[in-house]
């Protein structure tokens, strides 16, 4: 008798996202809505993400801030002066 792992479960989850995403973008009529859908999926993998993550010790959240910290802010950056990726602006929707 097989049983899926955790592990695997959690790929497939990751996986159909993914594969929802791409086709509701591709579908013209579905498009607006999937756009909407954008931050909520964000959320949801990165919850997957550290949900499944295995390499939990007392650095991990350190590097995670830092991470964080240093993304949003060269978005910040780039965002209000054009340097870093050229300029462009976010949507309503990240998109």
């Amino acid at each position: 008798k097989s049983k899926l792992s955790k592990e695997l479960i959690g790929k497939i989850i990751l996986v159909a996202l993914h594969v929802v995403g791409v086709i509701g973008l591709s579908l013209p009529e579905y498009q607006e809505l999937f756009l909407m859908l954008t931050p909520a999926h964000l959320l949801t993998t990165m919850v997957l993400m550290l949900l499944y993550h295995k390499g939990w010790n007392d650095a991990f959240p350190i590097f995670a801030a830092a991470a964080f910290w240093i993304g949003f802010g060269s978005e910040i950056i780039g965002i209000h002066t054009g340097y870093l990726y050229g300029d462009y602006v976010y949507g309503p929707t990240l998109g």
